[in-house]
Order: C-alpha cells, then structure tokens, then sequence
C-alpha cells in the first residue's frame, strides 16, 4: 500500500447514512411506521433492507472506484451507521464482485479490513437530533453486542476509541462540528499510514468538508453520500519518523452524494 521511502500517499474517505430517510425510506422507522410503536430503542433505528442493498451497492463502488484500498473502518455506535459499515466491510472483503449483497456464494477474506467502533463520531446528542430518546438522553450502548455483529477476524479487538464516552446531552449542532473534526484529525493521525473509512452521520459528514475547506457550506447530504480527503505523507522507516501534510478535500460538489458551495452562492432554495 504505501512505500517504504518518502511521499506515500494517504487518503481518508468518509460515509454517511442520512439521519433522515426520506423517500428512499432507507432506515426501518421510515419504511415502517409502526415500528416506534413497540421499538425498544425507537432513537436507534436499524435500517430497512433497501438500506442494507443500498450500503452494500456504495461498498462496491468504494472497493472498485477508489485509487487506495480501504485498510480501516471506524464507525459511530448507533446500529444504523453500525449495519451501514457492516455492509460496506462485507462488500470491501469479497473476493468476487457480485452485487447482491445477500448471494451467501461470496469468498470472504476478513484480513482486508479492520473494524472499529468511535463514541466520537455518534449522532448529535440532543432533541432536536434524537427526539425519541429518553429523557437526560440516556441512550446508552451495549458495545460487545454492537461489535458482534461484525464478521470473524474483522474486528480490531486493540483499538481504543478516541473518546471514551458519549457526549454529554443537549449537545450544541456547534460543538458537535466541533467534536466532529477533532475526531476525524484524531483517529488520522491516530493511523497515519492506513486509508480510513469512516461511518457517521450527516453533520459529520458535513463537518469532514467544511471543516478543511475556507467558506464552504454543505446543504445537501444523500443517503451514503461521502467526501474524500487526502494528504501527503512522508515516512522515514530508518528514523520511524512519519511527517503529515495539509489535508485536501478532492470530492467535488454532487458527485459523491454531498453538495455545497461558498458561502455568497448559498442556493436560497434549501
């Protein structure tokens, strides 16, 4: 993946299920709406089949389309970004290519990804973004359960989450931004010499551009849309000496599923 001398190139991407299904009715409140209605998690919904295929269908293309392959998943602890990156890692770790992503025919080869899951990139925690969840926001995680679901050997059982808990509740949209580009930088430099998938949410996803680009607005975010980021790495294996550049966001605007502009072009319709 990346040379021995100077100038190996690292790219980190990143993967986003809409918070909000919309008409693609993705997540599983949205398809069915009396799921609430017994659901004991309603704050934490899975998602509906036609999101599965969906994640599954943006797998391939990330396996296929990118220059670099994907060394490591870092994804956010609720169970839609978690059956998100599932699908995205089954797609990155068959060997044929094809695109049914029920065909139980697939080779699957686990040691082509790492899997692990970051407290930092969760949804914004406060009402507006989780109406559903209890009161004092106590949503709360079982993670073995939660890193269970991921296959055999994918599972990077040594990997320390950059933040250890949860934001705190009735956390600013702000602070979450905030939050957000911390922990994209952290968990970067956390693997220099690895590319990066990670699976969050639409502000993060929106924080991962507009936090590394000067007077940009995001307005639009589709379902598994994702930006790309890359920076030049210098690596001195006799001095284990690794130097870091400016990243550089190469997705441009609408084709990846995530649109934006300056901010004079703001579009007055959204």
């Amino acid at each position: 993946m990346f040379d021995k001398g100077f100038n190996a190139r690292q790219e980190i991407a990143s993967i986003s299920k809409l918070q909000y299904g919309g008409s693609r009715k993705i997540r599983l409140d949205n398809a069915d709406p009396f799921w609430k209605l017994t659901a004991e998690r309603p704050w934490d919904p899975p998602l509906a089949d036609s999101g599965k295929a969906r994640a599954f269908s943006v797998g391939k293309i990330l396996k296929n389309n990118l220059s670099v392959r994907i060394d490591r998943v870092v994804v956010s602890p609720f169970i839609r970004c978690v059956e998100t990156a599932l699908e995205i890692v089954s797609a990155l770790c068959t060997i044929n290519d094809s695109p049914n992503y029920m065909d139980i025919d697939e080779v699957f080869d686990p040691s082509k990804v790492k899997v692990s899951i970051e407290n930092g990139l969760c949804e914004v925690s406060n009402r507006i973004n989780l109406p559903s969840a209890p009161e004092k926001g106590e949503i709360g995680f079982n993670f073995s359960k939660v890193e269970a679901l991921f296959p055999a050997g994918t599972l990077d059982q040594k990997a320390e989450p950059i933040c250890e808990k949860l934001p705190q509740w009735e956390e600013p949209s702000e602070a979450a931004k905030i939050r957000y580009a911390m922990v994209i930088r952290a968990i970067a430099n956390k693997y220099p010499l690895e590319n990066i998938l990670l699976v969050t949410h639409k502000i993060g996803v929106k924080a991962a551009v507009s936090a590394f680009m000067e007077n940009i607005f995001v307005y639009e975010v589709n379902c598994c849309g994702y930006s790309h980021l890359k920076r030049q790495i210098s690596f001195n294996p006799s001095e284990k000496s690794i130097v870091a550049g400016k990243y550089e966001v190469t997705t441009k605007s609408g084709e990846s599923g995530i649109k934006f502009c300056p901010f004079m072009d703001t579009p007055l319709d959204e």
